[in-house]
């Protein structure tokens, strides 16, 4: 159990520069290097209500150069925070070369905004959140994020290089303010940011709890700012919305997103720069053909089939035997440069042949069959011409919209 406090900001474990205006990698060097922050438990760090500062996060990693936060769990944190900037279970911030990986984050709370799992946000670098697990908080799961830094102008690095990847959040967002299951933003209007962002292989699980219906993927600004310089890879993801909140709420046409299960039990929207779309024909045009490369869709829209979509435990969440979802993603290598890690969220080595690319956290534990009508999956591959030969891919339709 730990408890700290750092220039107001109480938490649990906070690497940060002691002294109040020694942040800004791109001013001051960093205060840590090398940092190893691993096997904690932080629970119940509430934070204080009317705090001027973000307060009742589990774990903080910022003004460091280097760091590893591996093995820890954060539960039951942010209670009582009532700050705009709020708190998240596990992040980094002002960061050059963090990896935040293989932790959990349970019921992280916020009474106004953020409360989510896991965050790479305003001024990371080269950083890495990679095999973490996030239930039941009221914010996301994944934030990828780059805060306002007007007031404190050359102070915060460039947000770049960062990657978020064999993530699991499950029925996070469970607040009016943070409704999301993942979120993808930034309020920082420097055109220089938010480059070279890669998402790719994460499951994301929202449902309705109470109130509250959040979207399962979200990619906006606030403030004004212009997201057309954003640079990045969105690809090979699971997003299932069990509930009824929105599938996604995509607005920037700058970063790809590509070779992703996008699927609604409940058939809610896809909104695309403020419109709902019925279809997904539709959805890709308005969004500047996200999920469409080489003249053919690259969205898969069938249910992926988990083995317990309603589970808690991480292994729930694996592909079923039936799951259809086997080999119906990206090359992310050949398409974008993306190396894959060597093995997936629990552990398990992924598939040696490169011709193999399973959407989300988990391999499903035995290969399953393609539905190809002439896989010859083993050898050589495939070659597609028949859209349709792919069960999940959505048929050329007639689409209505409504403004929201």
């Amino acid at each position: 159990m730990h408890r700290n406090d750092v220039r107001g900001h109480t938490g649990g474990i906070i690497v940060a520069a002691e002294e109040a205006d020694f942040w800004g990698l791109a001013t001051y060097p960093a205060s840590h290097r090398d940092v190893v922050v691993t096997g904690n438990t932080v629970r119940r760090c509430k934070g204080k209500r009317d705090a001027a500062n973000h307060v009742g996060s589990g774990i903080i990693v910022a003004q460091t150069e280097g760091a590893l936060v591996e093995s820890n769990l954060a539960e039951d944190c942010g209670e009582n925070s009532t700050n705009n900037a709020g708190p998240v279970g596990i992040w980094a911030w002002d960061a050059i070369g963090v990896v935040i990986r293989k932790n959990t984050t349970l019921r992280q709370r916020s009474a106004r905004s953020d409360g989510g799992g896991f965050d790479l946000d305003g001024g990371c670098k080269d950083c890495v959140l990679e095999y973490n697990f996030s239930m039941g908080c009221t914010g996301p799961g994944i934030i990828i994020f780059s805060f306002d830094d007007t007031a404190y102008p050359n102070k915060l690095l460039d947000y770049s290089n960062n990657v978020a990847r064999y993530n699991l959040s499950v029925r996070d967002g469970q607040t009016v303010r943070s409704e999301f299951g993942m979120f993808i933003g930034t309020m920082r209007p420097v055109g220089s940011d938010f480059q070279n962002i890669r998402v790719y292989n994460n499951t994301i699980v929202t449902d309705t709890v109470g109130a509250f219906s959040p979207t399962c993927l979200s990619i906006q600004t606030f403030g004004g700012v212009d997201f057309s310089h954003a640079t990045g890879v969105i690809a090979n993801n699971i997003f299932l919305q069990k509930g009824a909140g929105l599938l996604c709420d995509v607005r920037t046409t700058a970063m790809q997103i590509h070779g992703n299960c996008f699927h609604s039990v409940q058939g809610t929207a896809m909104r695309s720069f403020g419109f709902d779309w019925e279809t997904v024909d539709q959805w890709i045009s308005a969004s500047g053909n996200k999920e469409f490369l080489h003249g053919t869709h690259t969205i898969f829209v069938d249910n992926p089939q988990l083995v317990n979509d309603s589970g808690s435990t991480p292994a729930d969440f694996r592909p079923a035997n039936s799951s259809p979802l086997y080999g119906v993603g990206m090359d992310i290598n050949a398409e974008f440069g993306i190396a894959r890690p060597t093995e997936d969220y629990l552990g398990n080595a992924l598939p040696a042949t490169q011709r193999f690319f399973t959407p989300g956290a988990m391999e499903p534990a035995t290969p399953l069959p393609n539905l190809l009508t002439s896989p010859n999956v083993l050898n050589t591959g495939w070659e597609l011409n028949d859209i349709d030969l792919i069960s999940g891919l959505p048929a050329c339709s007639a689409a209505h919209r409504r403004r929201t």
